[in-house]
């Protein structure tokens, strides 16, 4: 059977509680705060998450090491951080930047010179070459000219 529609209803007072849940039984009334739900990190795993390696160097000191692979030192209860080693001083300089040169012109031109007679000999071949080629060398119509 069809229901018939409900009644409109009027608006609530002012102050008065609002229901807030599809399921009802929940009440939310002006200036109430309402507390976000504890949601998991949408992005990944913990378990799969990559980790720094830290390891102990004593006196409190912990080396980490960045991803190209410097170590750096903190030291959590002063929540100091330094490169240099807390006991020998030493530190690690970064990795050198690649440098990028100009491609040695001997090979970079054989390649060019091989590669196109390569291709040039290959389309030759492949697009109907060979027919002319046999028609100058002395074929004339799939006969052998004396």
């Amino acid at each position: 059977g069809v229901r018939p529609l409900a009644p409109p209803q009027a608006a609530p007072a002012a102050g008065a509680a609002r229901s807030f849940s599809v399921f009802g039984g929940s009440a939310v009334r002006p200036g109430a705060s309402i507390k976000r739900p504890a949601l998991a990190s949408p992005a990944m795993p913990e378990e799969d998450a990559p980790h720094m390696p830290i390891y102990d160097v004593k006196g409190g000191w912990f080396v980490i090491y960045t991803k190209d692979g410097r170590p750096y030192y903190h030291h959590p209860e002063d929540n100091k951080v330094q490169w240099a080693h807390p006991r020998t001083g030493v530190v690690v300089p970064p990795a050198k930047p690649m440098v990028e040169r100009e491609p040695n012109p001997v090979i970079l031109n054989t390649v060019r010179v091989v590669g196109g007679s390569f291709a040039a000999l290959w389309m030759f071949a492949i697009f109907g070459g060979s027919p002319i080629l046999g028609h100058l060398m002395g074929d004339k119509n799939g006969v052998q000219v004396p």
